[in-house]
């Protein structure tokens, strides 16, 4: 579904709001949460922000991984960007 989507010219770095919740999420930062790991490479590759002013989902993302146990996205996500270190994360 989400390949689908971005490939119909989907945003990767749209946020996803609910109307009975506060807060608001990205694709990846759903797909970390879960741990989905062909979501998050698959969005990497379609170009979601991960450096700059826009990365703060990039972040949330790798913090839930790590929150969640997910380790294997954990680690995709940190070898992404050379700006993460493992050690500021464990």
């Amino acid at each position: 579904m989400v390949r689908r989507l971005l490939a119909s010219g989907a945003d990767p770095n749209v946020r996803l709001v609910e109307k009975s919740r506060v807060c608001e999420a990205t694709a990846i930062d759903t797909a970390s949460y879960r741990g989905r790991l062909n979501t998050i490479s698959l969005l990497i590759d379609s170009g979601v922000v991960t450096d700059g002013p826009g990365r703060r989902p990039y972040i949330e993302a790798v913090v839930k991984s790590g929150l969640n146990g997910h380790t294997t996205t954990l680690q995709l996500l940190v070898s992404h960007r050379s700006w993460i270190r493992m050690k500021a994360i464990r």
